[in-house]
């Protein structure tokens, strides 16, 4: 299964739609500072699903954009506890890594 995301590399001189700086900007500040926020939080996840698994805590996801670009996006690997990470909505604050990188949008433009 294919999934297509918004994405930086996606934006190239080939695409008639040109990424506006300043959603840009604003997406990566909001990220950055939800990302200051919750570290507690992503610690201690971490922790959790480290206690439950083997190997690394995030699962790395290799996700296809329009223009036959990729990205890779992070999520914390699935576990016992992992129902409690979905529900809560904490799976996807890895995500905001890629945004503060500027390799991924949570908008499209």
């Amino acid at each position: 299964m294919c999934y297509f995301v918004a994405c930086k590399s996606a934006f190239t001189s080939r695409s008639p739609i040109a990424l506006p700086s300043f959603q840009s900007a604003a997406e990566r500040i909001a990220a950055g500072l939800v990302l200051v926020f919750a570290g507690p939080s992503l610690l201690l996840l971490t922790l959790i699903v480290r206690l439950e698994t083997q190997g690394p805590a995030l699962t790395r996801n290799i996700l296809r954009t329009r223009h036959h670009g990729a990205i890779t996006v992070y999520a914390f690997k699935a576990t016992r506890a992992g129902k409690l990470i979905e529900r809560s909505g904490f799976n996807e604050l890895p995500k905001l890594l890629d945004v503060v990188a500027g390799r991924y949008l949570l908008s499209p433009p």
